[in-house]
């Protein structure tokens, strides 16, 4: 009986970078590049957190070695370097692939660079990345940048040395030094191609605004606070305003132009003047409190919301049983549009949209179905749930689903929370292709009993599977390095985890309060497992007596010294080579992998293969009565094989 639970606050420092690439793979001296340290990444559509030890000595006493991310299109990011210098001279190259950004904080403090030579190919610095660079005097190659992050160059000799009034750095007005005057009318220069984020926050001696058509991007809260703001001429060739980018301004009317593509959170929030919005009829991409305390936004009727070409949200609550149709002509729906609408029944989508905004019917707890029109090209809604045909995304399986669900074939994405809280699913079958489950891809499906998930599967996001309080086992694929946090957080049925080989890290919290864990099979391979990954299962909880989990893995490997270091008690795995009795993979492990390959074996599968230690029972024969003392093993260590 548990005394007491221990309550969690965990603090974690997130390690960003410019680009969300995940998945990385340290590769230290690549082909003609002795001394760098590089990272490949999954092509993943969401961020994570990354902590990666990097240490080298360069070959190259002349040159800086790079710490760097290659991302999916062969572009690098430069996140540190690995040798001092007072020249920073960024390469074009890096293992024969372009670098294009310099990644949030890279080389944040480091007082000892005085001038920085920037190829044509970087386009983006990310956020702080030479931030209290205080030497930094000179930067050639500034006219190539087409976006900085927030504060990327504060605190420099550069930026001190600048006079004050309007900042440039190349073709991007990168802040206000000073305080603008009173009733200022801000002409931006000709050829400016983006303006920073916070570039002229809180300014309230600017009244007007005019942008050249050469601007494409205006950065998070540029002009957010600027209270005296009162109108604005955007750029015709604008393509993304930020988040908060005008927020709390006194702007009165705004004409968006036919060129935008995006406009993120909060971009025009608590312009309480703002009356009158002029919406392009092109594919935008609108953040639901995009406009919200306006007086346009209030003038709006209840219902659903639409903007130019856009359904941009729905204001107030849905009634009971609604079946909502997505009017023709609609060519996007934004993030959230229908989140948490308990009366939402059914949503039709015509061939029109385009795009579907993450999240836009999570927690719809009584959604049946969804119907998109079969001439539609970019989405589909085989057996009720939404499939995305672009990147071959599974974005939603509706809450009412019951029974078995089998994921559509061509798959490689399982979205963000796409089954969160499908409580009647009793089974799901995945696709071979499949390569990345979503964080909390199917948190909350609590009648799911068990999951093989493919070997083609390489990330899985954290709390994937949490709270799914009646899994027993799953068998995680074989591409699998690392197991995120609270994948498993609160699984208090899970007793069996076939573990692959390869498996190199467990995440803090991946099995918080998994109590019918008894048992875990650990690779050679595991070289981490963080503070409280197996928190509530083992001495990491008080308890009036012991939890009896048990880490199995090779003698001498990182799992056996994490045991004996944190109270578990520990079994070593025997591998002979004549195999193990049970392991009928021959893998070095049993696990449900070899319960259904067995199982296939005797079902009279053709193309499964077997080994003779499937005999578990010693009889000299295989059959069913191996099958359920397999069986029986998995679910009890007490049982003996062979």
């Amino acid at each position: 009986m548990r005394l007491s639970k221990k309550a969690i606050a965990l603090f974690l420092t997130a390690v960003l970078f410019c680009c969300s690439w995940a998945g990385l793979s340290i590769q230290a001296d690549g082909p003609g590049q002795p001394g760098w340290l590089y990272e490949t990444a999954a092509d993943l559509p969401y961020e994570t957190e990354t902590d990666l030890p990097y240490e080298t000595e360069t070959d190259l006493p002349d040159q800086p070695g790079w710490l760097y991310e290659t991302a999916a299109d062969g572009s690098v990011c430069i996140t540190g370097r690995t040798t001092a210098g007072k020249t920073l001279e960024i390469p074009a190259q890096l293992d024969g692939k372009p670098v294009t950004a310099i990644g949030l904080y890279a080389f944040q403090d480091d007082t000892t660079i005085t001038a920085l030579y920037l190829p044509e190919s970087v386009t983006n610095i990310g956020a702080y990345a030479f931030s209290g660079c205080t030497a930094l005097a000179t930067i050639t190659g500034a006219e190539y940048l087409q976006q900085v992050g927030w504060g990327s160059f504060g605190n420099t000799a550069w930026y001190e040395a600048q006079p004050e009034g309007p900042v440039y750095l190349g073709n991007i007005l990168y802040r206000y030094k000073g305080t603008v005057p009173e009733q200022t009318v801000l002409t931006v220069r000709e050829g400016t191609v983006s303006v920073a984020p916070v570039a002229l926050v809180g300014q309230t001696g600017l009244v007007q605004l005019d942008l050249p058509d050469s601007v494409r991007i205006i950065g998070r809260e540029a002009f957010s606070n600027c209270a005296g703001l009162t109108a604005i001429r955007l750029s015709g060739s604008l393509t993304q305003i930020g988040p908060q980018a005008f927020a709390r301004t006194a702007v009165t009317a705004v004409e968006l132009p036919q060129s935008l593509q995006e406009v993120d959170g909060g971009a025009f929030d608590c312009c309480e003047y703002l009356e009158d919005i002029s919406f392009p009829d092109t594919l935008v991409e609108y953040a639901p409190s995009a406009f919200t305390r306006t007086p346009w936004y209030d003038n709006q009727p209840a219902g659903a919301l639409y903007v130019g070409s856009a359904l941009l949200t729905y204001k107030g609550v849905l009634p009971e049983n609604t079946d909502f149709i997505v009017r023709e002509g609609t060519l996007s729906i934004s993030a959230g549009f229908l989140a948490q609408q308990e009366g939402l029944r059914s949503v039709s989508i015509p061939a029109s949209v385009q795009r579907i905004g993450q999240r836009a019917f999570t927690g719809c707890k009584n959604l049946q179905q969804i119907s998109v029109d079969a001439a539609s090209t970019a989405y589909a809604s085989p057996d009720g749930m939404l499939l995305n045909l672009t990147n071959h995304t599974l974005l939603v399986c509706p809450q009412q689903t019951t029974g078995a669900v089998t994921v559509p074939n061509g798959v490689e994405t399982i979205a963000q929370t796409a089954f969160q809280n499908c409580q009647g699913i009793s089974a799901v079958t995945l696709p071979d292709g499949l390569q990345t489950i979503g964080a909390e891809g199917f948190a909350g499906c609590v009648g799911l009993t068990g999951l093989d998930i493919p070997d083609t599967v390489t990330w899985i996001g954290g709390s994937a599977f949490k709270d799914c309080t009646a899994l027993r086992s799953v068998t995680l694929s074989a591409g699998l390095t690392a197991i995120e946090r609270e994948t498993f957080a609160n699984c208090v049925a899970l007793q069996d985890v076939a573990v692959p080989d390869g498996l190199q890290s467990i995440r803090a919290d991946a099995f918080f309060d998994c109590v019918g864990l008894k048992r875990i099979v650990l690779p050679a391979s595991v070289t981490e497992i963080q503070q409280q990954a197996f928190y509530g299962v083992g001495p990491e909880v008080y308890l009036e007596g012991p939890l009896d989990l048990v880490i199995c893995a090779p003698a001498g490997s990182y799992a056996q010294t994490y045991a004996q270091e944190n109270g578990f008690a520990f079994e070593p795995l025997e591998i002979s080579d004549d195999g193990v009795t049970g392991d009928v993979t021959g893998d070095g492990y049993i696990n449900n992998k070899d319960f259904a390959r067995l199982k296939a074996y005797l079902a009279d599968d053709q193309t499964v293969l077997v080994q003779e230690c499937a005999d578990t029972t010693g009889d000299g024969y295989i059959n069913n009565k191996d099958l359920a003392r397999l069986k029986a093993y998995l679910a009890d260590d007490e049982i003996s094989l062979g």
